[in-house]
């Protein structure tokens, strides 16, 4: 069912990441923007186990500290809109190990 991702549709990934990041940086989306700073690609493949499929593609790594929501929801929907359903990527979002919420005050 799911297979490695071609070199061709890797980069084809890569750089319309590239560019929803560009756009999400610099454009509002219902008052929502991520912050500017570097955006990193690191290769990853899982293999397939019992219980989870393959894995292949991309760790995305750029700043985050202050926590939005629109601009992943534009980028999921795109996505979907924008690939054939055969290559349609999935999406984690997992934050990096440094980030915290800020503390209650209340």
């Amino acid at each position: 069912m799911y297979e490695t991702l071609s070199d061709e549709r890797r980069e084809e990934l890569r750089k319309y990441l590239q560019s929803w990041h560009q756009k999400a940086t610099t454009v509002d989306v219902h008052g929502e923007r991520l912050e500017t700073g570097p955006i990193e690609f690191h290769r990853v493949t899982i293999p397939p186990t019992r219980d989870t499929p393959l894995k292949d593609g991309f760790d995305v790594v750029f700043p985050y500290s202050k926590g939005v929501t629109w601009p992943w929801v534009e980028l999921y929907v795109n996505a979907r809109r924008t690939f054939p359903k055969k290559y349609r990527p999935s999406f984690e979002f997992i934050p990096s190990v440094g980030w915290t919420f800020p503390k209650d005050t209340t």
